[in-house]
C-alpha cells in the first residue's frame, strides 16, 4: 500500500474481479483476528473506528501535500497514539 496512490485504489477497485479487498466487513474481520492476538485488547471497542483511524494514517500519508510536511511524523504518531490508547483503555491523549 506503501506506494499506491488513491488514484491507483480507485482504479484498483473498478477494474477487480475480486472486489473482497475493499470489503470493509472483511477488513473489520481481519481487524478483529489481530485483535484477538493482543493480550490487553479492552472490551467493546467498535472495530470500525480502529480500522478508519488506520485509513487516517494512509490518508495523511498519501496526501502530504495537503499537510503541514515537517509535523507529518509527529502526527502519525498521535494518531498511532490514540489508536493505542482506544485499543487498550489505558494511557491519556496528551
Amino acid at each position: 500500500m506503501n506506494g499506491l496512490t488513491v488514484e491507483d485504489f480507485y482504479w484498483l477497485k473498478t477494474h477487480m474481479a475480486d472486489a473482497d479487498f475493499f470489503n470493509t466487513a472483511d477488513q473489520l474481520e481481519l481487524l478483529k483476528t489481530w485483535l484477538s492476538l493482543i493480550s490487553d485488547v479492552r472490551e467493546g471497542i467498535d472495530c470500525g473506528t480502529a480500522v478508519n483511524l488506520i485509513k487516517s494514517i494512509y490518508a495523511m500519508r498519501e496526501h502530504r501535500d495537503a499537510m503541514v510536511e515537517k509535523s507529518l511524523d509527529n502526527s502519525i504518531e498521535m494518531v498511532l497514539r490514540l489508536l493505542e490508547i482506544y485499543i487498550s483503555g489505558k494511557g491519556e491523549i496528551l
